[in-house]
């Protein structure tokens, strides 16, 4: 072999080693830069599961809080609506019970309520109160039960109390407690069909 073919293969097996070389590198490279890139993205993917789960998160707080506020605000027009309401149902109440005032079967539900008295008191003495705008009703009322009622000093809506002493007994039966007491049981049972 002559000294250029020996040069040429030298040259050859060189040039083969170093591709054979540079393969390498080049091989052990691209896993290098597969490996970075695989690692990048398990992160990158890491991190956006985690800001959606922050952000799904961060979305249904607001949403619950969102919920609520509007959820107290319709308990608050139907806390407002109700009371509205009550108070039109209860000055009705009070307008129709001043009207049954001026009816003729106003002496005798005055007269049966007095009846009721003078039976629970079996005997005992009972002071019987009307209203002084009940004043008018006192004769007739004295007549049919034998009971002289007390024109009350201060107004009770219509209506009679009476006070048994010797059982230490109230009983009031007069339209402004029976209409507060009314007022104060008072719960709204709702609307609907």
């Amino acid at each position: 072999m002559t000294i250029d073919e020996k040069l040429d293969a030298l040259f050859e097996q060189a040039t083969e080693e170093a591709r054979a070389e540079g393969k390498a590198l080049l091989k052990e490279y691209q896993q290098s830069l597969d490996a970075l890139y695989n690692e990048h993205v398990a992160e990158r993917q890491t991190r956006d599961r985690q800001t959606l789960k922050e952000e799904t998160a961060a979305i249904v707080r607001d949403t619950n809080r969102e919920f609520s506020e509007r959820q107290q605000e319709i308990r608050q027009k139907m806390a407002k609506i109700q009371d509205e309401i009550r108070m039109t149902m209860f000055t009705l109440v009070r307008e129709k019970l001043e009207a049954f005032r001026e009816q003729p079967e106003y002496a005798e539900y005055l007269t049966r309520k007095v009846r009721e008295v003078k039976e629970f008191a079996e005997g005992d003495e009972a002071l019987v109160y009307i209203d002084p705008a009940d004043e008018k009703y006192a004769e007739l009322i004295e007549k049919k039960t034998g009971i002289k009622p007390i024109i009350s000093e201060e107004s009770f809506d219509g209506g009679v109390r009476a006070v048994i002493r010797n059982r230490n007994v109230l009983m009031d039966n007069s339209f402004k407690t029976l209409t507060a007491d009314a007022e104060e049981g008072y719960v709204w049972v709702g609307g609907g069909d």
